[in-house]
């Protein structure tokens, strides 16, 4: 969140400018529209809230989690790969952190509930990097 004074006061109250960028929306559900979206997200691999989120706009989320599907599906069977070495590394650091996490922990989720399918994990590197095995 973004604030700046005025330089000069002019004798007035000051004020703040405020960046109120991220809003809040809540929404309510009955409890049998809440059980409904939620078993549509787990059969996504996703929160409730990231698939309420996909469900109006994708977000940065949605759009790189489906460039990552892509990505795997191009690669030839027993292709070893980490979610990360599908990208070059400049294209890797300009994915916002937290979608960048949210990429590795959701397609982990996936590949272990077999969501998805031609993917099966292969172990974890010695710094907590997740590794797969296209089938």
């Amino acid at each position: 969140m973004g604030l700046s004074v005025p330089k000069k006061l002019t004798g007035r109250l000051p004020f703040l400018e405020v960046d109120m960028s991220d809003r809040v929306v809540t929404i309510g559900f009955t409890e049998i529209d809440y059980i409904e979206i939620e078993a549509e997200a787990k059969s996504k691999g996703l929160s409730v809230t990231q698939y309420c989120k996909s469900r109006i706009k994708k977000s940065e989320f949605d759009i790189k989690y489906e460039e990552l599907i892509e990505r795997v599906k191009k690669l030839e069977p027993d292709t070893p790969f980490t979610v990360k070495s599908l990208w070059k590394s400049d294209e890797w650091k300009s994915i916002s952190k937290g979608v960048r996490l949210s990429l590795g922990r959701n397609f982990y989720k996936n590949v272990a509930t077999s969501i998805v399918v031609d993917v099966k994990v292969n172990g974890m590197l010695d710094v907590g990097i997740m590794c797969y095995v296209k089938i």
